[in-house]
């Protein structure tokens, strides 16, 4: 095998592994990652952060963007606008979401400021 299909083999079965936990593990993860981040890292030295919304058995993004939020910092989820271009939109608000790029939810067209 060479590295690129060993590579891909290795990210195919790290998936399957990912995609097999249940929900209470996908949360019980997503809280001791964001606990973790939020330990090491100092936030009042930032303004503007750039987050994403989880699709599927990803880390859980919405517990960053209650803190964030708490502590009145300015977020920014991407937006695929085609093949070549993703932007990203000043969010305020997590029901301002569509379905977008592979039913993955993505900022409205209004929430760039």
């Amino acid at each position: 095998m060479n590295k690129l299909n060993s590579k891909s083999e290795f990210r195919k079965a790290i998936l399957k592994l990912r995609n097999e936990l249940d929900e209470n593990t996908i949360i019980s993860n997503s809280i001791k990652i964001s606990e973790s981040f939020f330990n090491n890292f100092n936030i009042k030295e930032f303004t503007n952060i750039l987050l994403y919304n989880n699709f599927g058995s990803e880390v859980n993004t919405s517990f960053f963007y209650n803190k964030l939020n708490e502590n009145k910092k300015t977020l920014f989820y991407p937006k695929v606008i085609n093949e070549f271009q993703m932007d990203f939109f000043k969010v305020s608000d997590l029901n301002s979401f569509n379905d977008g790029y592979k039913n993955i939810k993505e900022p409205d067209g209004n929430s760039l400021n």
